[in-house]
């Protein structure tokens, strides 16, 4: 289940770890034995980690109460993956789904501080003072008065982003992430998605086994 339903069912005091009641935050060893329910937890196994290419207008959730098109659609079929942070609807690009929980709260621990790259449009010319305070590169100048940059941020705040550029008098276009940590976008097709490469697994486990 998600991360936000497993809060819950904590919360609710069904689950256990060797028979007293789980807290939430708390951490546990592969040895211990958790019940929801009374029933056992089987560990996964077989951990598949995908890299999304999330379209505009699509929700980061598995599911929605007012039946928005949320990512659950774009997963491939048979296997239950779970979206690690979020994108807001109208932001597009690059989305990790995973059911390997240490690595999903390896990827959304502010503590990791792990880069997150987006590709920005702005309708406006960006000002020096409005460069240095975003970090702004790779600018470019588009048609209709538009104008294109790169940004790299440490922490994936909500909508931190849409805040920063409105606070230079700048609106937003258009928003799609690019990287996260050593995982990058490519060409990936929009709504399209594939397995996380081996480059980009060994990256990661490298980066865990450095974070304490």
């Amino acid at each position: 289940m998600s991360r936000r339903g497993a809060d819950l069912l904590i919360s609710a005091g069904r689950v256990r770890v060797d028979g007293r009641r789980a807290k939430l935050g708390e951490e546990i060893s592969s040895g211990c034995a958790v019940t929801v329910d009374g029933r056992k937890v089987q560990p996964a196994r077989d951990h598949l980690t995908i890299v999304l290419n999330k379209p505009a207008g699509v929700i980061t959730t598995l599911h929605d109460d007012r039946a928005r098109k949320t990512v659950a659609a774009l997963l491939p079929p048979g296997r239950r993956l779970f979206p690690v942070g979020r994108l807001d609807a109208a932001t597009t690009g690059l989305l990790i789904c995973t059911n390997d929980g240490e690595l999903a709260n390896f990827l959304s621990s502010p503590r990791n501080a792990l880069a997150r790259t987006y590709r920005i449009t702005v309708r406006g010319d960006l000002s020096e003072q409005s460069i240095d305070s975003l970090g702004a590169r790779q600018i470019s100048k588009l048609p209709g008065g538009l104008t294109a940059f790169s940004m790299t941020l440490r922490e994936g705040r909500n909508r931190q982003v849409r805040r920063m550029c409105a606070r230079r008098g700048l609106r937003v276009t258009g928003l799609c992430r690019t990287h996260f940590g050593p995982v990058s976008l490519g060409t990936l097709a929009s709504g399209s998605w594939r397995p996380m490469s081996a480059q980009e697994s060994k990256a990661l486990e490298q980066a865990r086994s450095h974070s304490g």
